[in-house]
C-alpha cells in the first residue's frame, strides 16, 4: 500500500511539471475595460471656470470674457438668434444675462460673473451658429468688468470637478429623457447637438429649467 502511494504522489508530481511545462513562459493577457466618459471630448480651454447655468467666465486682459458651455450647445444646437445686453449694462452672477432662440423656444441663460458689460461680441449677434461651433473661443458673448472675480469664482467650478460635473449632467440628460433622447453621442463618437429638437415642449421646459436653472416661452411669435 505504501509502495502504491509513493507511485500515485509521483505520477501526480509529474503530471503537475508537465502542466507546468506546458504553459511556461505564457502570458495572461487581462484587459480592464476602462470607463467611457465624455470628459475627453467636453474638455475645455484652459482657464475656462463654469457657472452651473452651464455658462463659462475666463479672465482677459481688460475683462472677464463669458459664454455658454459645450454641455448648452449639446441641448441647444445652431441658435436662432443670440440677444447679449449692450454696453453699459450691470449683470448679476446667477441671474438672467442674455436671451437663446431657438426652434420656437426663448430662454435666458444665467450671468456667471457680477459686473459691467464693456465689450459685446458683434460675430454672435451676426453669425448665431458661432457659439455652437466654438463656443470657447469665437463664440464669446460678452466682456464684463467684474466687480470682483475672486468673490464670483466661489461659486464657480474648474479643473477635475468641473470635468466631474459635466459628465454628470451628460448622465442625467440621458437619464431624464431616455428614451425619448437616445444617446447624445453619434456612431462616430463625437456628442451630437440640438437634442431641443428631440423634445416634446413640456420635456424643454423640464431640460432647461433641471441644467440651465431657468424658465422658457414656447410658441414664440415671428
Amino acid at each position: 500500500m505504501v509502495a502504491l502511494f509513493i507511485m500515485g504522489m509521483i505520477a501526480t508530481l509529474v503530471i503537475a511539471e508537465l502542466i507546468a511545462g506546458r504553459f511556461e513562459g505564457r502570458k495572461l493577457n487581462v484587459v480592464t475595460p476602462q470607463p467611457a466618459t465624455r470628459s475627453s471630448l467636453t474638455v475645455a480651454p484652459d482657464g475656462i471656470e463654469f457657472h452651473r447655468g452651464h455658462t463659462w467666465a475666463r479672465e482677459a486682459a481688460d475683462g472677464i470674457l463669458v459664454g455658454l458651455d459645450s454641455f448648452a450647445k449639446t441641448i441647444v444646437g445652431r441658435p436662432e438668434e443670440v440677444r447679449v445686453p449692450t454696453t453699459g449694462t450691470r449683470i448679476a452672477q446667477g441671474e438672467p444675462a442674455w436671451t437663446i432662440r431657438r426652434n420656437g423656444h426663448e430662454f435666458a441663460m444665467l450671468s456667471p460673473v457680477n459686473g459691467e458689460v464693456v465689450a459685446v461680441n458683434e460675430r454672435v449677434t451676426n453669425d448665431p451658429g458661432v457659439v455652437e461651433s466654438d463656443p470657447y473661443d469665437a463664440g464669446w458673448l460678452v466682456k464684463v468688468r467684474p466687480d470682483n472675480f475672486r468673490v464670483d469664482r466661489r461659486n464657480l467650478l474648474n479643473g477635475t470637478l468641473a470635468g466631474h460635473w459635466m459628465d454628470e449632467s451628460y448622465e442625467r440628460l440621458g437619464r431624464i429623457f431616455s428614451p425619448e433622447l437616445g444617446v447624445v453621442m453619434n456612431d462616430g463618437g463625437q456628442l451630437i447637438s440640438g437634442v431641443i429638437d428631440s423634445l416634446e415642449p413640456e420635456q424643454v421646459e423640464q431640460a432647461l429649467h433641471e441644467f440651465f436653472l431657468v424658465e422658457t416661452r414656447n410658441n414664440i411669435e415671428e
